[in-house]
């Protein structure tokens, strides 16, 4: 509710968490992908926010902390660099 997102997406194994939260949800153990119709959802700039994650604060009320698509691809590049996907993986 903090955050006003649109839409959850989680596993159903963790339904019981959000019975509250009136937000539309995809549970994606439930979801069935193959054959749907994709679009392409456009360019977006690495300046522009990604996510949001939340802590639980110092003064323990949890507060969100927004994500850059650049701290994303950091990672991402980091994690390619150190452990390379191979032909089996």
């Amino acid at each position: 509710k903090d955050c006003g997102a649109v839409l959850l997406i989680t596993h159903s194994i963790f339904q019981h968490i959000f019975t509250k939260i009136e937000t539309k949800k995809i549970e994606i153990d439930k979801e069935n992908f193959i054959n749907q119709e994709s679009k392409n959802l456009g360019y977006y700039s690495i300046t522009q926010y990604s996510d949001i994650i939340y802590t639980s604060g110092s003064t323990g009320t949890p507060k969100g902390v927004l994500q850059l698509h650049s701290a994303r691809l950091n990672r991402f590049y980091w994690m390619w660099e150190k452990y390379p996907f191979t032909k089996e993986d």
